[in-house]
């Protein structure tokens, strides 16, 4: 049997040497939700009575997918499930007595902007796979970097050529006591981000994400996949409410409208109050001077 391959760019997942790195995705793609791009990356397997090709072949940027020997596909925009069914439909226009095995092999990568009055809004680079629960973490992760490098360089541009060891462990010690690097990444607009009201723009839709919300059910509809052109904006957070007294987490809570205190009626005293004094809050959307003291 005859067996040849080609080979196109490989585009979404880093390389390792000559092997490529395992994807890291919280669950198999689901080929009727997938929405394929440029740089989506297929093994094409053909098989007939007398030859075998494996080709490896990569989604262009203008979203066509050239199958040698057969021709080209319109890809853009297909889920994964159709693009699938319109590759196998092309080769046997060419070739009727063929058996047919496609796999996405590559993951592709591609950027995403992120809005917002927060210092590193702008362009992450994510993959259909990404939630934006990671892209939070990312954009995190990007800032106190950045943080990081500039406190580094401020550092060193109070040395000098004469400073001896000691002067340079001194100056050292003086920003990590007196300053405190770890203070100043806690320091910054970063952590006024909205993790419970971050809007997705995908087209003419608005997609609300509550990861809040998210990370106390479990329901992935409040945090869902990037997907290429959406534009998610992150506002800061402007509303909260503040939980005192004898409950498991006391503290101050980012409020979203049509919030629910608990879907189930409380039964003791302290969250049946608890429950009175949440609904007031609403119901005067956070007026200070509504407030009920007892």
């Amino acid at each position: 049997k005859q067996v040849t391959r080609s080979t196109g760019a490989v585009s979404g997942i880093a390389k390792k040497g000559k092997n490529q790195d395992q994807f890291i995705i919280d669950r198999a793609v689901d080929p009727d939700k997938y929405i394929v791009g440029p740089g989506d990356q297929f093994h094409i397997n053909i098989i007939s009575s007398n030859e075998t090709f494996d080709h490896s072949i990569t989604i262009s940027p203008s979203g066509k997918l050239l199958i040698p020997s057969v021709g080209i596909v319109e890809s853009n925009q297909l889920t994964l499930t159709k693009l699938i069914k319109e590759i196998k439909k092309q080769i046997r226009s060419w070739n009727k007595n063929v058996k047919i095995n496609v796999e996405l092999e590559v993951i592709r990568q591609f950027r995403v902007l992120v809005t917002g009055q927060f210092s590193n809004a702008g362009y992450f680079v994510v993959t259909p796979m990404t939630r934006i629960s990671d892209l939070f973490e990312q954009i995190i992760s990007d800032h106190n970097q950045r943080k990081k490098e500039t406190i580094s360089g401020n550092r060193e541009s109070i040395y000098n050529e004469t400073f001896g060891m000691r002067s340079r462990i001194a100056v050292d010690d003086f920003y990590n006591r007196k300053l405190g690097i770890d203070q100043e990444l806690d320091k910054s607009d970063i952590d006024l981000l909205s993790k419970r009201n971050i809007v997705i723009k995908r087209g003419d839709d608005s997609i609300m994400v509550d990861l809040e919300k998210f990370k106390v059910t479990g329901n992935e509809i409040f945090n869902p996949y990037v997907q290429q052109n959406d534009i998610i904006h992150i506002p800061y957070k402007n509303r909260h409410f503040t939980v005192k007294g004898g409950v498991q987490r006391p503290g101050e809570y980012e409020y979203k409208i049509n919030d629910n205190i608990n879907d189930k009626p409380p039964n003791s005293f302290p969250a049946k109050l608890l429950m009175l004094l949440y609904q007031r809050f609403q119901k005067f959307n956070g007026d200070p001077s509504m407030i009920l003291h007892i």
